[in-house]
């Protein structure tokens, strides 16, 4: 039935990273389940420990091959590169759960469960408004799980008051709260090649669809008209009649990878 699944797009799969500390929680689409070659989900591992900026850590997975490669190759890239950033790692190991007992990860097992839970509400919130539902293999879906666990680290209080993003950042996030899928004016950037690209007349916000939020540049993203998906930092929100528009959606070709 799996495979079933998976030749006829019903799936797709993801990963979690969990911090245990600050209760954050990040997600992510792949292309492949493991270390692929061009490491682009070690990297996102590496981006996540980056964005947290622990100076000592400790990677914790299960014991499957893939997900062992992987954490190596994690490793790997996190003493290579954010060691030589401005967080200067200290320390950073691997460790392994306990064989057939699930329990012994309980903590990111329940990051798990959250994240789950809050891209069941989002997806079910966007299929309303678009009167139809979202294909769980389309595109839009690898934007969706990366916003869904932004959503829990930036909105959800725990006992202390404060949310993931807060324990981590210092401060609550700051950004404009849009719905996934969103259609939306963004600005281009005031310098740069993008900036003026029709010179003097030409128009100064284009359309396009917000797709999530860039943690590191305090930026949007944006799908825009030529199926690229942009970072920029202002966006205008159309009237509610305009705002869902299932078809321009359904073109969204753009994959983080």
């Amino acid at each position: 039935k799996l495979e079933t699944d998976r030749s006829e797009l019903k799936i797709m799969k993801c990963f979690a990273v969990r911090c245990n500390e600050s209760k954050a929680v990040f997600a992510h689409a792949v292309p492949v389940k493991g270390r692929d070659e061009d490491n682009f989900v070690a990297n996102l591992i590496k981006a996540d420990v980056g964005f947290m900026g622990h100076v000592k850590l400790i990677l914790k997975s299960d014991n499957e091959p893939a997900l062992l490669a992987l954490g190596r190759a994690a490793l790997m890239s996190i003493r290579c590169d954010v060691q030589n950033a401005e967080s200067k790692v200290e320390n950073v190991s691997i460790e392994h759960s306990a064989e057939h007992d699930s329990q012994s990860n309980g903590g990111t097992e329940c990051g798990i469960r959250a994240a789950r839970g809050m891209f069941r509400t989002v997806k079910l919130c966007l299929e309303e408004r678009l009167g139809r539902q979202v294909p769980p293999a389309h595109p839009l879906m690898t934007w969706f799980v990366e916003h869904s666990a932004l959503l829990l680290n930036a909105k959800q209080v725990g006992e202390d008051g404060n949310t993931s993003w807060n324990r981590l950042r210092g401060r609550d996030f700051g950004q404009q709260t849009i719905g996934f899928g969103e259609a939306v004016l963004h600005k281009q950037p005031p310098k740069g090649p993008q900036h003026d690209v029709h010179g003097d007349m030409g128009p100064r916000m284009f359309p396009g669809r917000f797709v999530g939020y860039s943690c590191f540049s305090n930026t949007y993203l944006a799908e825009t008209e030529d199926h690229d998906v942009i970072k920029v930092r202002s966006l205008l929100r159309r009237p509610e009649v305009e705002r869902w528009d299932a078809a321009k959606l359904q073109d969204v070709t753009a994959t983080p990878w």
